[in-house]
């Protein structure tokens, strides 16, 4: 009987899966597409300027990650309460949160772009389009806080479907500039442009959903315990985990010949959008396993959640190798495109690096559920490694090794965090 419960309550979750999925393919299939022509259509420094910037947006995406799961976790809470006590504190406190970090963030891309065309050789490659990026992300974290009311009042299709359509508006104007203008400032700025466009419709639906209600920017320190801590948490976790990666990736630009970090930018961009296309196969599936876990019981929780992770992980595996054979081949091309494409040795070591890392993280989800928390363990302990390695690798001028610096550290300290992690949690509920 627990048993039907479960896949009943799975079914309902397909539609949110394939909606997610349709977001998340429609915009990976376009950075597949567009890839190839980007390392065919532009130069080695235009290339490595558009790599760089990406791991800009993905910074940015740091900030937007930690505050949205806060504000959408509050007004859920809100509305499986069915009270309006404090409301108004929790929609405003909620704005003002996204409001300050699209401000914040806002003004850290205007310094950082003021700096970089002061001081980069490069800089001359960049147009007038540049200056765009800053607004764009000021609408693309304030947009967060309108997706925020659309996933709490179960509206994940319709903001998926929008979503959906602002990615392949993106991809097709991305094409357009490739193959007709390819600028490289134009082609960063299109990267986050499906935001942008769909603000307007997110921020209607959203208000309609609240029955019109405006908010206004005021203190959010009455909500500090809903809003600022765990807001915060998460952004220390983020930025151990993920964060730690875009800084080496920075730091690579910098220390290492353009070739390699070239390498480097893009089999990192690769791994990730692969990880992010086979993500929905277990993550979307933690809330029912989280609802399931007292009334089925950790054995059968945990059956079903290694069996959602190992499809997750066969994925995973089966489109590293796909890419693996591409790049293997992709070094025999033409000299200028070969030289261009990942080198499979860097890749390769990434790949293996990322697996680990994989195997690492449903583990931490699996065990969390469970009641056992390690994530936070596991991201600093393994960072605090990584950079231990970065500084001796820079010490002895050998940057090159940071690939097999990061294989190392996953296999050395996030997995076996994990396992035990595994293992503590089978100890407790059992």
């Amino acid at each position: 009987m627990q048993f039907r419960s479960f896949a009943d309550k799975e079914k309902k979750m397909d539609l949110r899966v394939l909606a997610t999925w349709m977001s998340t393919g429609t915009k990976l299939a376009g950075f597949a597409i567009v890839l190839p022509i980007a390392v065919v259509k532009l130069t080695p420094n235009d290339l490595n300027i558009w790599l760089m910037g990406l791991v800009a947006i993905n910074l940015i995406n740091l900030v937007e990650f930690s505050v949205n799961p806060t504000t959408i976790r509050q007004f859920s809470y809100e509305r499986g309460l069915k009270t309006s006590k404090n409301s108004t504190e929790l929609i405003n406190g909620a704005f003002t949160l996204h409001f300050l970090a699209a401000t914040f963030m806002t003004v850290v891309t205007i310094a950082y772009l003021f700096y970089f065309t002061q001081n980069s050789g490069q800089a001359a490659t960049l147009s007038a389009f540049i200056w765009l990026l800053p607004a764009l992300v000021l609408f693309k974290i304030i947009n967060a806080y309108y997706v925020a009311i659309l996933h709490s009042y179960d509206k994940i299709p319709l903001q998926r479907t929008i979503e959906t359509l602002g990615n392949l508006t993106s991809s097709v104007l991305t094409l357009v500039a490739l193959t007709t203008y390819a600028d490289v400032s134009l082609l960063i700025c299109l990267q986050i442009l499906p935001q942008t466009l769909s603000f307007p419709f997110i921020r209607k639906i959203a208000r309609k959903i609240r029955s019109g209600e405006r908010v206004s920017i005021k203190a959010v320190r009455s909500q500090r315990s809903d809003l600022i801590d765990p807001t915060v948490n998460q952004l220390v976790a983020s930025t151990m985990g993920f964060g730690a990666l875009q800084i080496i990736a920075i730091y690579i630009n910098a220390a290492t010949p353009l070739i390699f970090a070239n390498s480097f930018l893009l089999s990192l961009r690769i791994i990730q959008s692969i990880a992010t296309f086979t993500n929905p196969l277990f993550y979307s599936y933690i809330p029912v396993l989280a609802r399931n876990f007292k009334e089925a019981g950790y054995t059968h929780f945990q059956n079903e959640a290694v069996q959602k992770g190992k499809k997750a992980l066969k994925a995973f595996a089966g489109f590293i190798s796909i890419a693996s054979i591409a790049i293997y081949f992709a070094e025999y091309l033409p000299n200028d495109y070969g030289q261009k494409a990942p080198q499979f040795e860097t890749w390769i070591v990434l790949a293996f690096a990322f697996m680990a890392h994989r195997i690492g993280a449903i583990n931490l989800q699996i065990s969390a559920i469970a009641g056992v928390i390690r994530f936070q363990l596991a991201e600093t302990v393994s960072t605090i490694f990584l950079i231990l390695e970065v500084a001796l690798l820079n010490y002895t001028q050998q940057p090159k090794g940071i690939t097999f610096a990061i294989l190392a550290t996953y296999l050395v300290i996030f997995l076996p965090i994990s396992l035990n992690a595994r293992k503590r949690a089978k100890e407790v509920n059992l």
